[in-house]
């Protein structure tokens, strides 16, 4: 979490979803960049393992990648939904 919240701008927003899952909220991104900004953070957190007590752990990243859809809106729920079927 501190590595994605590290990595993008000020007016992202980084949350957990839930037990091994966040969910990055991109303000003012379309689906094309929104993926970009996905595999650079999978990119990131790929190439540099975390230090833990129990040592070295090695990071992986699955994503999916919805765009709100400005000509018909939907709830946040369906929204998170939609990027979990997008993996």
């Amino acid at each position: 979490a501190q590595r994605c919240r590290e990595n993008i701008r000020l007016a992202d927003i980084a949350a957990r979803w839930s037990e091994d899952s966040f969910a990055l909220l991109l303000p003012e991104t379309n689906q094309e960049k929104g993926q970009l900004a996905a595999e650079r953070i999978r990119r990131l957190l790929s190439g540099l393992p975390i230090l833990t007590q129990a040592g070295l752990v090695n990071v992986t990243l699955s994503t999916g990648v919805v765009a709100f859809p400005e000509e018909q809106p939907i709830g946040a729920a369906l929204l998170l939904d939609q990027a979990a079927g997008a993996v």
